[in-house]
This record gives C-alpha cells, structure tokens and sequence, in this order.
C-alpha cells in the first residue's frame, strides 16, 4: 500500500481549499519510464501546468518534497503568474540536479 507522508496535512487543507497531490513519475503509484530522459526538469514541467489546468486554476500554492520540489521550483521560475506561494521541503539546488539524475543509473 502506497502511503503520503502529507496525508494528515491534505486532509485537512481539504477542508478549506481544494488539494491535491501530484505523484511524480518515478513514484508509487505512477509511471516508471525506463528512458532516463523522461525525468528531465523540462519534461516534469507540463505535469504541473496540467493539474493547475485540470482543476481550472489560474495560480496555486504548490508544497513540495525531494524531486517534486526541484520540479516545483523549475515550474515557478517558468510559470510565476502560475503560483500564489511555493513550499520547498529536502530539495537539491536546481542547477546540480540534472546531473544527479543522469548520474543515478
């Protein structure tokens, strides 16, 4: 069983906005593309533009974790009209993370 650590948390933000969660690919339950390349900062980018556009939302808070959160910041320096407030929690610096990613095989 695949458990969100910030399950507690959405709960209740729920209660008075809309939540949601992003699975990124690469963790339970979504997709495990075997190219390496689908990964890539510029590729997770329209994962974010297509929840916002999913729930037709102008701006976001977006709170992210790890991965999600150098993608979030690559969304937000893209995208900044997009984001009301953006949480970043255990993230790599942006420019290093290409590189741990194509190195991680």
């Amino acid at each position: 069983m695949y458990f969100l650590a910030a399950d507690h948390q959405v709960k209740e933000i729920s209660k008075s906005y809309t939540a949601a969660c992003l699975t990124l690919r690469g963790d339970p339950p979504s997709d495990f593309p075997e190219d390496i390349n689908a990964y890539t900062l510029p590729t997770v980018d329209p994962d974010f533009l297509a929840l916002l556009t999913h729930f037709k939302t102008e701006k976001a808070v977006i709170g992210s974790d790890d991965f999600g959160s150098t993608a979030a910041q690559i969304f937000a320096l893209i995208h900044p009209k997009r984001i009301l407030r953006l949480m970043v929690i255990n993230s790599p610096l942006i420019h290093l993370f290409d590189n741990l990613v194509k190195s991680d095989e």
